[in-house]
């Protein structure tokens, strides 16, 4: 004889157990339960499906559908099984659109489940695995809006988000701070004794926020912030490099800069040891490349684990999206159509690796 048993008579250890396991589109089925509510919204529920999140990371497509009249349409976030290959074609997928009003000036890299978007001097905190909005952040204090550059970081340690913001028309010294929390909160300001002027997007690693710059008298350099400490340190870069035509990203967990152009078959970046600071070149050939992207146009976005290298497109191909991995290990190419996300029009596409469902913002 099989008995039932509903999934309320569960002991709540086991009920936390099944919900912590579910994909984010099923969490937010039960979240608007208010016999679930309660318990998802818990403090040690959002850590404990955080860390199984992280488990499981995700490529995540950033989609501008421009309409025919190449005017901005909405912004589609989709992601997809990262690890698992056999789940970059597969239904295995999550979709989240926001509406082109208002325009975003800025759009950053996620971190941690999360997207900081910049409108003007006001700044919104976005969960694209949601769809949902914390808008109640004060705006920035600017006098240019156009002079704005904001970074978007989380600190491990101290278990905080944060936004830093660049107001050039206040000089290359004065920079304001925003931690994000729930209650009353307000930008502060704060003083960086290098004079310099981002000119890439930031990467968080490790508490820390890296990003490409130009000094005072247009050198490049790389600055770090740590997000805990809020201390700025200038890591100077080999002479001939021009931050402005790189891209800054994380390989097999260190800082590098690589080019900023369409891979060739051969990957040519920078990679920062961070015991001694300095900075190797590395050149990696990648065999049968153009046998396997044809006319297509990839771009290197970083690693997957220490052994396959990921590439992909910054714009839909003949209404197809598609990412190349390739296995340093095994030097096999492998090509994958990801499914459902263009149509007939034209798309930019932005890529990004290890992201993470987050419960937070349910």
């Amino acid at each position: 004889m099989v008995l039932k048993t509903s999934f309320e008579a569960l002991p709540v250890e086991i009920q936390t157990e099944i919900l912590s396991r579910l994909p984010l589109k099923c969490l937010m089925v039960f979240c608007v339960s208010k016999k679930w509510s309660p318990l998802i919204r818990t403090k040690a529920f959002r850590q404990l499906y955080l860390s199984r999140s992280i488990q499981r990371p995700r490529v995540m497509f950033m989609v501008r559908r421009l309409k025919f009249n190449l005017t901005v349409g909405d912004v589609l976030f989709h992601s997809v099984s990262q690890e698992e290959e056999s789940l970059l074609s597969s239904g295995d997928q999550q979709d989240m659109c926001i509406s082109p009003e208002p325009g975003y000036d800025e759009i950053s890299p996620p971190v941690r489940g999360l997207i900081c978007l910049r409108e003007k001097t006001k700044v919104v905190i976005y969960n694209p695995g949601t769809g949902k909005f914390l808008t109640s952040l004060p705006e920035i204090q600017a006098c240019k809006e156009k002079a704005i550059t904001v970074f978007f970081g989380y600190d491990e340690v101290t278990n905080v988000f944060k936004v830093l913001a660049f107001d050039k028309s206040q000089g290359a010294k004065i920079h304001q701070i925003l931690t994000v929390r729930s209650g009353t909160q307000s930008w502060r300001r704060i003083i960086c004794e290098h004079d310099h002027s981002p000119v890439t997007e930031g990467l968080c690693k490790e508490g820390v926020l890296y990003y490409g710059a130009l000094s005072n008298t247009d050198k490049s350099l790389v600055m770090s912030f740590n997000l805990r400490s809020e201390v700025f340190t200038v890591i100077e870069l080999p002479e001939g490099v021009d931050t402005r035509m790189e891209t800054l990203m994380n390989f097999n967990g260190k800082i590098a800069l690589v080019k900023e152009s369409p891979c060739n078959g051969t990957v040519q970046l920078m990679v920062r040891d961070e015991i001694s600071g300095e900075w190797d070149m590395n050149w990696i050939v990648i065999s049968d490349w153009k046998q396997t992207v044809e006319d297509m146009m990839f771009y290197f976005k970083g690693t997957i684990g220490n052994q396959r290298l990921v590439f992909a497109l910054d714009a839909a191909y003949k209404g197809s999206l598609f990412v190349l991995y390739y296995d340093r290990a095994t030097r096999d190419v492998t090509k994958f159509e990801i499914e459902g996300v263009v149509g007939d029009q034209f798309h930019s596409v932005r890529t990004f690796l290890d992201h993470i469902d987050s419960p937070l913002l349910l």
